[in-house]
């Protein structure tokens, strides 16, 4: 198994479709920026999300919005020519655990000074992923509340 992590805009709003067996999939795309010294590469990454686990976040998916995509890498990468002659890669992952970026927009938010203390995450099952970790340390708290004594390691 391979597992990825992106971060990331949304290019395009998500789009649902169902299978021919029945199973309902929703897929968009993600822009990831590579910086390689001067030079900087976009690459698309193909997000399918399968069934109804992410219900509940994708009405405040939308174009521009800045995603933590968590997913499994499953297929190999194909190849295509894009407008101008050029060989691109197309990559695909299946999404296991979504958050919205901190910072990122979203409409939910949009207009409004109150926003979360945390980042809304949902995990494959559809629950809410756990607030922190053993010893204290939370994902997503600002630099200056780190400190060494609470790392659980």
């Amino acid at each position: 198994m391979n597992l990825v992590e992106i971060i990331g805009f949304v290019g395009n709003d998500p789009e649902e479709r169902m299978t021919p067996s029945g199973r309902k999939v929703v897929s968009f795309r993600i822009a990831d920026t590579i910086k390689a010294g001067e030079r900087e590469e976009t690459i698309w990454w193909k997000v399918s999300c399968w069934g109804d686990q992410f219900d509940r976040m994708m009405p405040y998916i939308k174009k521009g919005t800045m995603l933590i995509v968590h997913g499994e890498f499953r297929r190999k990468p194909d190849t295509y020519q894009d407008r101008e002659g050029r060989t691109q890669v197309s990559l695909e992952i299946t999404a296991t655990q979504i958050r919205f970026a901190p910072g990122g927009k979203s409409d939910r938010y949009q207009g409004s000074e109150e926003r979360p203390s945390s980042t809304p995450s949902y995990s494959q099952r559809g629950s809410p992923a756990p607030a922190s970790v053993p010893g204290g340390f939370r994902p997503g708290t600002a630099a200056d509340d780190f400190n060494e004594d609470n790392l659980p390691f």
